[in-house]
């Protein structure tokens, strides 16, 4: 009967609007680890240069210190990504069938530099990382090959450093979940 009401008490709490300081603090309070990774996304993933600067310090009390501190190591680690990824164009894909090729190895880096990697390291609105093959694909291609192009962002698709930002999310999820549960096993709702 216990775990019922627990079960209905937490699917209605689900179901308000709350803050994702608040639903850490109420995950924190009544070990509701499945609210703890969706929270999180929420602060890290929002598409704002103003993340840390819009949680208040009643947030920051709900979601623990700490917490926040582990926020925004992530999204400072996040931001050292953006700027490697930024640095370094991905590797330009040899088409057999590209009658230019050589043009667009020289044309490529201009591209990323000019286009793309201002885009990550926009301060207002920055690029989600994983729609970076997207953002490529529907780049003017101009003095390059189109299927280079469309070949090099298909490749660029698997890049494992496309989900750095949901790793780093998983990363600090389980940080919080051991400060705020240690390590007894809790269920997840």
């Amino acid at each position: 009967m216990i775990p019922a009401g627990r079960q209905y008490a937490v699917s209605e709490l689900a179901k308000l609007e709350l803050s994702a300081a608040r639903r850490l603090e109420l995950a924190r309070m009544f070990d509701i680890t499945g609210w703890i990774r969706p929270a999180l996304a929420d602060i890290i993933l929002k598409r704002s240069p103003k993340k840390l600067r819009s949680i208040t310090n009643d947030d920051r009390q709900r979601m623990t210190e700490d917490a926040y501190i582990a926020i925004a190591k992530a999204l400072e680690a996040i931001q050292v990504e953006r700027g490697y990824l930024a640095l370094r164009p991905p590797p330009l894909q040899i088409l057999p069938s590209c009658r230019t090729h050589a043009a667009c190895q020289v044309v490529w880096p201009k591209i990323w530099f000019d286009l793309v990697a201002p885009r990550i390291l926009n301060r207002v609105e920055p690029v989600p990382i994983t729609d970076l093959p997207w953002i490529i694909r529907g780049i003017p291609s101009g003095k390059m090959e189109i299927l280079c192009l469309l070949d090099t962002a298909r490749a660029f698709k698997n890049n494992s450093v496309l989900q750095c930002e949901e790793i780093f999310v998983d990363q600090v999820t389980e940080v919080i979940k051991e400060m705020y549960f240690g390590r007894h096993t809790v269920v997840q709702e």
